[in-house]
């Protein structure tokens, strides 16, 4: 499956990753030399600047990925 624009949300990222063997993403991401775990992707931003679900916040975290439960 391809994810382009709006569709390619935190939430069905992490939801495909978990039916995945191989996924590619071209996207932006961010480093965090002090704390890695908290570096990311970034992805489609949630519809509201005010969302506070760390699970749909438009950043797929390393910690969210090693983690994904």
């Amino acid at each position: 499956a391809v994810l382009t624009g709006k569709a390619a949300s935190e939430p069905e990222v992490r939801r495909m990753l978990g039916q995945a063997r191989v996924i590619h993403l071209a996207t932006h991401g961010r480093y965090f030399s002090g704390d890695p775990l908290l570096s990311g992707l970034i992805l489609t931003a949630p519809p509201s600047e005010r969302a506070v679900d760390p699970e749909a916040d438009g950043v797929l975290e390393a910690a969210e990925v090693l983690d994904p439960a």
